[in-house]
């Protein structure tokens, strides 16, 4: 394992606490496993995203319950259109 030194606001040290407490760790050992369970997720994200199929499922529930944001998609699609001719 390597040190890594780091100073930490309040409030995400309160947060580094509360989890310790309830998860019975150490400061130190509360910190890595957020540090690592921040980084699985982003990982996990990324991965997500760069699936289209993902992102337009996303999409299509999005624009199901809120008509609104469709407009908002077709706008965006044609302010690109418009870019790239």
């Amino acid at each position: 394992m390597k040190w890594i030194r780091t100073r930490v606001n309040d409030k995400l040290y309160s947060r580094i606490v509360e989890f310790a407490r309830e998860n019975g760790l150490s400061l130190y050992r509360a910190a890595r496993k957020l540090l690592e369970k921040g980084l699985d997720a982003e990982e996990r994200l990324y991965e997500l995203l760069i699936r289209d199929e993902y992102l337009l499922a996303l999409i299509k529930l999005k624009v199901g319950y809120d008509p609104y944001f469709l407009k908002r998609i077709e706008e965006i699609i044609i302010e690109e259109k418009d870019e790239l001719l």
